[in-house]
């Protein structure tokens, strides 16, 4: 079976990529060829968020679809697309500085805890340990997750200060059956540049246990360690940091595990260790977020901050060319999570009017109550940074387009 190239050009381009842009938001099956081009690019927004955000994709198709579809109205009317990019980014800009001043942090523990169901939907005992942690740590404290076969997620508590960083090699492990490691009352040496000779830690090597931590051990000087370890049973621990290296204390116990995680108890900083039989990676991310979200601040209304934070916006600071990409925006923006619910509806052939909107909503699909996970719920403005941040980086290089290419069987 040959490929054909599909070329169109100008407002069937675009109204082409529209069409697929809408359909992928709305979650529809697509199968003219022709609007996988849109779909594509609403796949991209989507994914984005879930890896920076676990969440919000909803919110950033839409602000792509709506900034996009404001945007080509104002291209078919002869303005200039690089003028409009431009001015996008810096009204983008000036939008979130406002935003971000009107984000206000949580007042109490209830609000928290229904705010990070938004962010950890994998069971109510989980979610509580994941809040306990928060209380019992602050914003600028470690929260570390383990996967654990235990059927029930648990809290550990270490007082100790974190060193993001990971084992030389399995080597060097105390424990065979989880892959881990623990020395008592070790000393630690640090160092600022590679190893690469046995011969430049000859003297601490005859003190143990030690923990060595370095930019990188290699050569002779990782084989000679190994050599030591599986001869004499050493305790002995290399570290490859990846972070910046800051001189530590000696400290009474270390806990280490291939997964990079290391953990020098001390007297002062408190770490939270969730134990979990969870997805690890997936679970720190949405932790990652959620921490995120609750530095940047939150909103109880984003529909009414969006709209106050765009009348804060100085149009004095745009050049007559590009004054329309306040309208864009402010086209965009309006009403997004009621505009969202009434596509949905639409489509499945039903109407929705202001007096049942909330009942509406409360029980809206996924698709509508992902958004803002219902209006009584607070939402980050970590979340509509990204979002918005998304889709006006893919709408900029949309907007730059001429063409759109796409291969049809024939």
């Amino acid at each position: 079976m040959e490929k054909a190239k599909n070329i169109l050009f100008g407002s069937l381009a675009r109204e082409r990529l529209l069409e697929g842009m809408k359909a992928a938001y709305l979650n529809e099956e697509v199968e003219d060829p022709l609007l996988e081009y849109g779909v594509s690019f609403i796949k991209k927004a989507s994914l984005h968020m879930n890896e920076t955000c676990g969440r919000g994709e909803v919110l950033a198709t839409f602000f792509l679809y709506r900034l996009t579809e404001e945007a080509f109205k104002y291209i078919s009317l002869g303005h200039n697309p690089i003028v409009l990019k431009k001015g996008l980014e810096k009204a983008t800009f000036l939008l979130l500085s406002h935003l971000k001043n009107r984000a206000q942090p949580l007042k109490n523990k209830e609000d928290f805890y229904h705010f990070a169901k938004t962010f950890i939907k994998d069971g109510d005992l989980l979610l509580q340990t994941i809040v306990d942690a928060f209380e019992k740590s602050s914003q600028d404290q470690i929260i570390v997750v383990k996967k654990d076969s235990s059927s029930k997620p648990y809290l550990e508590l270490v007082h100790g200060f974190y060193l993001e960083s990971g084992l030389i090699s399995p080597y060097f492990v105390t424990n065979n059956d989880d892959m881990s490691l623990e020395l008592l009352d070790a000393k630690i040496l640090v160092r600022e540049k590679p190893i690469t000779s046995s011969l430049e830690i000859l003297q601490e090597l005859k003190t143990a246990p030690l923990l060595l931590i370095a930019p990188g051990i290699e050569g002779e000087a990782l084989s000679s360690l190994i050599a030591n370890k599986l001869k004499q049973n050493s305790p002995l621990c290399p570290i490859k940091a990846s972070e910046k290296i800051i001189p530590l204390k000696k400290a009474k116990k270390v806990y280490a595990d291939m997964n990079s995680t290391i953990i020098f108890e001390g007297e002062k900083d408190l770490i939270c260790i969730i134990h979990t039989n969870h997805s690890k990676k997936l679970l720190t991310k949405n932790i990652t977020s959620l921490k995120s979200a609750l530095k940047d601040g939150v909103f109880s209304d984003v529909e009414s901050e969006l709209i106050a934070s765009l009348k804060e916006i100085d149009n004095s600071q745009f050049s007559p060319a590009e004054k329309p990409v306040h309208a864009i925006l402010e086209k965009a923006l309006a009403s997004p999570l009621k505009t969202i619910l009434q596509e949905i509806k639409k489509c499945r052939n039903s109407e929705i009017n202001d007096q049942d909107f909330n009942q509406d909503l409360a029980s809206a699909d996924a698709a509508s109550a992902t958004l803002f996970n219902q209006k009584k719920y607070t939402t980050s403005f970590h979340v509509i940074s990204e979002a918005l941040t998304t889709a006006v980086s893919i709408t900029s290089t949309l907007l730059l387009s001429e063409a759109l290419i796409m291969e049809s069987h024939k």
